[in-house]
């Protein structure tokens, strides 16, 4: 089966009914005028994404996707800015879409020429930015992220759960569903060509130059 695209994410989110809150599509307009803010500059697999929902989130909150423009001034052409005037060294190359339920942010790389959307995760603040690669398509983190926190959440058992799972097509835990080793199998499963199998923005961060050589490999 073929690594998981963005369709294929909104189909299996739309099977898990309560446990993903979908925000309306963004109209073209919409997406226009985010991108006409200064300095962002979205990639193709985020204008579908927005296209088809302006935002979501897990019931559990391990996943926020900001609109393009919140109510409260929280969207994602604003949140690096934000980031930044609270002293976060978010880098200008780093589109903040939104975080995974902890302390981290979750963005994806733009830079010139870039042949891939990284998604990567930025850790709390520091002096220099703790940089981790999640997945090497937005698709393909989608689906792995989805795949490993759904069934964590209350009620994981729920029909629909696995209707998402199925629709998903990811791989059962060996294990457990929890056990750690699982979720780096799904990212892995869901972008095969990860430059780190192990991701961990604290431990083994990226720099600025690693991520935006990785963006522009083939």
């Amino acid at each position: 089966m073929t690594t998981p695209d963005t369709a294929r994410v909104l189909r299996a989110w739309r099977a898990a009914g309560a446990h993903v809150d979908l925000g309306p599509p963004a109209e073209e307009a919409e997406i226009a005028r985010a991108e006409s803010s200064p300095g962002l500059s979205l990639p193709r697999e985020v204008r579908e994404l927005y296209g088809a929902c302006n935002g979501m989130s897990f019931a559990s909150g391990d996943l926020v996707l900001h609109p393009l423009t919140g109510p409260g001034g929280e969207g994602v052409t604003t949140a690096s800015r934000q980031l930044r005037e609270r002293d976060w060294p978010v880098p200008e190359e780093l589109v903040v879409l939104g975080h995974t339920g902890g302390e981290e942010v979750l963005g994806v790389w733009v830079v010139p020429e870039a042949r891939r959307s990284l998604v990567v995760l930025m850790g709390s603040p520091s002096e220099e930015p703790g940089l981790a690669v999640l997945g090497t398509s937005l698709g393909g983190f989608l689906a792995a992220w989805s795949a490993y926190v759904l069934p964590l959440g209350d009620p994981g058992d729920d029909p629909a759960v696995a209707d998402c799972l199925a629709e998903l097509g990811a791989p059962a835990p060996e294990t457990t569903p929890d056990d750690e080793e699982h979720v780096l199998r799904l990212l892995a499963w869901a972008s095969p060509d990860l430059p780190d199998p192990r991701p961990d923005p604290y431990e083994r961060p990226l720099s600025p130059v690693e991520l935006t050589r990785l963006a522009q490999q083939a």
